[in-house]
């Protein structure tokens, strides 16, 4: 009786630990169809609750992609990663002179109403720029 008890409570548990495993990497029907609507030929991104709104994770040709939706299914913005050399040249500029920081990775982001802006990345910060490499501001633990 005690190891049937005991059996019974390991399987609650995982049962439990799969179903909010689950609920984490996916997403509601209005998301992925927004998705699927903004991302033909994407077909099984990775999903990601990230502070109430919903990101798919993908990548094409080995370079990390993501885009981030409302639980309605509106995009919010997309997410690139790029190489650094990619950066407008006014943002590599400023990263050497003024931040004084060596770049580790880049992004280049696009939000609902198609602002592009530049995400140079060093440790546990992030320094963001306009689609023509002027400084806009920094953003820690990115």
């Amino acid at each position: 009786m005690k190891t049937m008890m005991g059996a019974s409570f390991v399987t609650l548990i995982a049962s439990a630990f799969f179903t909010v495993a689950s609920a984490q990497n996916t997403a509601p029907q209005k998301v992925k169809d927004a998705f699927a609507k903004d991302h033909t030929g994407i077909m099984h991104p990775k999903w990601e609750l990230e502070d109430g709104n919903f990101e798919g994770n993908w990548k094409v040709n080995g370079t990390d992609h993501s885009a981030l939706y409302s639980p309605a299914g509106k995009f919010i913005m997309s997410e690139a990663d790029i190489a650094v050399s990619k950066l407008p040249k006014s943002a590599i500029d400023y990263m050497a002179k003024s931040a004084k920081k060596k770049v580790k990775e880049a992004s280049k982001n696009v939000d609902a109403d198609g602002i592009v802006t530049y995400e140079a990345d060093v440790k546990n910060m992030a320094y963001v720029f306009d689609a023509n490499g002027k400084f806009i501001k920094t953003v820690k633990g990115d």
